[in-house]
């Protein structure tokens, strides 16, 4: 009887406070998006970003992630993507895509498919994985998350772009 009556004491009290603990997760998800924007990184589709590569010179970069699951995507975003190295970088020689495999967020039939696509694609088997792509959508290197912050991310970037 004891047993029992803690273990509807403990349900109750997870139904209770669920919802609490999922509204503070879906907060800071929007905060990551909001900081995201701060850094002034430009998210385009795909193809815009293809266009746009075309018609500037530029690379594209498909950021393949699991935004509000993954710790190494959100540690990527968070020491590399959102510092003001990474972004300067990106200004100038890149158009960035983000393609989400989210557990959380809705996302339409047609985006889910789109996203499966690309990652079938371009050979896509873990997260984060950032792809480097020519302005015709030919792959050029692959990265993934690497400690040491925005400004030696960028460095390897150029190494692996060929950009002084």
């Amino acid at each position: 009887m004891r047993n029992w009556l803690l273990g509807s004491l403990l349900i109750a009290c997870m139904a209770v406070t669920a919802p609490c603990f999922a509204a503070k997760r879906r907060a800071a998800g929007s905060q990551k998006i909001n900081r995201v924007a701060e850094t002034g990184i430009h998210w385009m589709s795909y193809q815009d970003a293809l266009n746009k590569a075309k018609q500037e010179g530029k690379h594209v970069a498909v950021f393949f992630t699991g935004s509000d699951w993954c710790i190494w995507c959100m540690r990527m975003q968070d020491q590399i993507l959102q510092t003001a190295a990474f972004s300067e970088f990106a200004k100038q020689y890149l158009c960035m895509v983000e393609i989400d495999f989210p557990h959380n967020k809705e996302q339409t039939a047609e985006q889910k498919e789109q996203n499966r696509h690309l990652k079938s694609l371009y050979s896509v088997d873990g997260f984060p994985t950032l792809v480097l792509l020519d302005s015709e959508g030919k792959e050029v290197a692959k990265m993934g998350f690497e400690p040491g912050g925005g400004e030696a991310y960028v460095y390897r970037l150029k190494k692996a772009l060929h950009i002084s």
